[in-house]
C-alpha cells in the first residue's frame, strides 16, 4: 500500500500509526535508506473511489492530512488521484469535503467562498477537523448546511465516524443567509460589516437607532454567535457572501 504523499520522486511506503493526533503540525521526518527526509507543503488532495465518490481534502496541517489519507485509503479503499497547492477555494464539486488544520478565519473564509461562488447547488457534507472550533462556529456551520466540526484531540474512532457519517449522508440544499436572516437583518449586518455607524445605518435604512440594534441582536441570536471575535469574523465573511 502506498501511504506517502506523492510529493516525493519515489513511492516509498509510510505507515501512519492508529493514533496520529499528536504528530508535529509543522511536518514530519522519516527515515529511508539511512536518510532522514523532511517534506510536505500544505496541499489540497482529490480522492476518487471505485464508485466515483469524490472527496476533496483541504489542509494546512500535513500530518493530519496524511492521517486522513491513511483512513481513506485503508478504511474506504480510496486512492489519491492528484493534488494542488492549498487554497481557500473549493474548485470542484466533491461528494465529501474534509478540512484539517484550518483556523476559525480560514473556515469562515471557505464558507463564504462556497456560498459566494455558488459552487454547490446542494451542500456537500463537510467535515472540519480543527482545534480552533467553537460553539459559535459550530452553530453557524450547522445553519449553513451539512457541516460537522470535530476536534483533532478526539479519538481516531470518533474522527473516522464523522467521516463515515459524511459519506453516508444525503446531499442537502445549501442554506443561504436569506434562509436564516430577514432582508432587513442582512442589510443591517452588511453595513455593520462595512464599518458604518449606527446613525449611518439608521439614516440609510430609514429606521430608528433602536430598530438597528434590534436587527443586529436578532441576527446574532439566529446565527448563535456569542463571542465578539467570532462576530467580527462573521462580519468579514458576510461581505463576501453578498
Amino acid at each position: 500500500m502506498n501511504n506517502v504523499l506523492l510529493m516525493r520522486p519515489d513511492d516509498s511506503e509510510f505507515m501512519i500509526p492508529d493514533d496520529w493526533s499528536g504528530l508535529n503540525a509543522k511536518g514530519i521526518t522519516y527515515e529511508q535508506d539511512n536518510r532522514v527526509t523532511e517534506s510536505f507543503l500544505p496541499f489540497k488532495s482529490f480522492y476518487c473511489s471505485p464508485v466515483c465518490t469524490t472527496v476533496e481534502l483541504i489542509s494546512q496541517n500535513n500530518c493530519f492530512a496524511m492521517g486522513i489519507r491513511y483512513l481513506l485509503e485503508k478504511k474506504r479503499d480510496l486512492r489519491l488521484n492528484h493534488f494542488k497547492a492549498f487554497s481557500h477555494k473549493c474548485e470542484t464539486k466533491p461528494d465529501v469535503l474534509i478540512m484539517t488544520g484550518c483556523t476559525v478565519a480560514d473556515t469562515y473564509s471557505i464558507f463564504s467562498r462556497i456560498v459566494e461562488e455558488n459552487i454547490m447547488k446542494t451542500m456537500t457534507p463537510i467535515v472540519i477537523i480543527t482545534g480552533h472550533h467553537s460553539e459559535d462556529l459550530c452553530s453557524l456551520a450547522s445553519k449553513l448546511g451539512g457541516v460537522k466540526i470535530i476536534s483533532p484531540t478526539e479519538k481516531i474512532a470518533k474522527i473516522e465516524n464523522a467521516i463515515n457519517d459524511a459519506f453516508n449522508s444525503k446531499p442537502k440544499k445549501i442554506r443561504f443567509l436569506t434562509d436564516i436572516l430577514s432582508p432587513q437583518q442582512i442589510e443591517t449586518m452588511k453595513m455593520v460589516a462595512q464599518g458604518r455607524s449606527v446613525n449611518e445605518i439608521s439614516a440609510a435604512m430609514n429606521i430608528s437607532i433602536k430598530t438597528v440594534y434590534a436587527h443586529k441582536v436578532r441576527a446574532i441570536n439566529k446565527l448563535g454567535i456569542k463571542k465578539k471575535v467570532y462576530e467580527a469574523l462573521f462580519y468579514k465573511a458576510l461581505i463576501q457572501f453578498n
